[in-house]
């Protein structure tokens, strides 16, 4: 009977070794190889560098040189040339504070602007009275408006006079008289209107003095 032998068996094949003479000198080889790369690599770019901070230097260099000419080339001020500089500002100072007070003239002052103003008059202006009109110039204010109630002007007089914005003013009523009632109050039992007004710096005029302020309809 035949036999057949096959002769490719891994048992019948020469065993493979990795770590052999051969394979170790050539994995050797690449190692140098790579490492002979990394240091030219290193050597060039070392170079390069080189050659950039050589070249650095020589500009800074000649930035120096040029910057030490020019201040070579500067005149030296004299003290006579100081003091026409110093007198120059001086006149530019004084000029630009004369142009800042002619700015802030008639600037008023903090807390007392006309959105102040409103706003107190907002707050302590009694229920029964309103206002039509509200000026305010040059210092002068005058009030217009109407009141169902022609007590209530007197204490808020007194009440404005505590008031920082009004107590240098001197209020006072120089017109307070009735006028036709408020139809929209209710017809024949609508309440009397009174129409006032109240003008600043006016000594002579005063809420008791006013024609109509003693008595009630």
């Amino acid at each position: 009977m035949a036999q057949q032998i096959n002769l490719y068996s891994p048992i019948l094949m020469a065993p493979r070794r990795y770590f052999s003479a051969v394979a170790m000198l050539q994995a050797l080889a690449v190692f140098l190889v790579v490492l002979l790369a990394l240091c030219a690599w290193v050597l060039t770019s070392g170079a390069a560098l080189r050659r950039e901070l050589q070249g650095a230097q020589a500009a800074q260099a000649s930035e120096r040189e040029r910057l030490t000419q020019a201040l070579a080339a500067q005149p030296v001020a004299s003290g006579a040339a100081l003091d026409q500089e110093l007198a120059a500002a001086r006149q530019t100072l004084a000029t630009r504070r004369a142009l800042l007070d002619e700015l802030s003239r008639g600037r008023l002052p903090q807390g007392r602007s006309h959105a102040a103003m409103l706003d107190m008059l907002a707050r302590t202006v009694p229920a029964t009275v309103w206002l039509n009109e509200i000026r305010l110039n040059e210092g002068r204010l005058e009030l217009s408006g109407k009141t169902l109630q022609p007590e209530a002007l007197r204490e808020w007089l007194a009440q404005l006079a505590q008031q920082p914005m009004t107590a240098d003013r001197h209020l006072a009523a120089m017109k307070l008289e009735r006028v036709e009632a408020d139809a929209a109050s209710g017809g024949a039992a609508a309440a009397p209107v009174w129409a006032f007004q109240l003008v600043s710096q006016t000594p002579t005029s005063a809420l008791n003095d006013a024609p109509g302020a003693q008595g009630k309809p």
